[in-house]
């Protein structure tokens, strides 16, 4: 059983980052059909659920480390020096990159609000 436990970890582990069950299933010896009704299995999807958060959230800080030194690369494209065109360039990255990111964030503290008015409803109708 414990034989088992393993592959199956190992095929949501796979799962997780983007294999099909069926390459997976040639990769191990396992039949196909087996393959799928253990990636079918709701514990191995919540748990594909939680690998797949797991990368995303290690991407995400990999990405806003990423995002400083790409915003202090477009601030030296602003510098007198540089052409007009690459400093044109440059501004037009930064706003459009700020709405985007102010967008999101406005959007997070609307979702975040109407949040808490669910959960003070719940609990006034309890």
């Amino acid at each position: 059983m414990n034989i088992n436990k393993d592959k199956i970890e190992s095929l949501a582990r796979a799962l997780a980052a983007g294999d099909s069950a069926a390459a997976w299933a040639e990769a191990h010896a396992v039949p196909r059909r087996t393959a799928y009704r253990w990636a079918a299995a709701v514990g191995v999807k919540a748990q594909v659920r939680g690998l797949r958060q797991g990368l995303v959230t290690d991407a995400v800080g990999r990405l806003a480390g990423a995002a400083t030194a790409a915003v202090d690369t477009l601030r030296g494209l602003l510098a007198e020096g540089q052409p007009a065109s690459v400093r044109l360039g440059a501004a037009r990255a930064i706003l459009a990159a700020l709405i985007d990111v102010q967008t999101h964030a406005d959007l997070s503290d609307r979702v975040a609000h109407l949040e808490e008015l669910a959960d003070a409803q719940r609990q006034d109708e309890a």
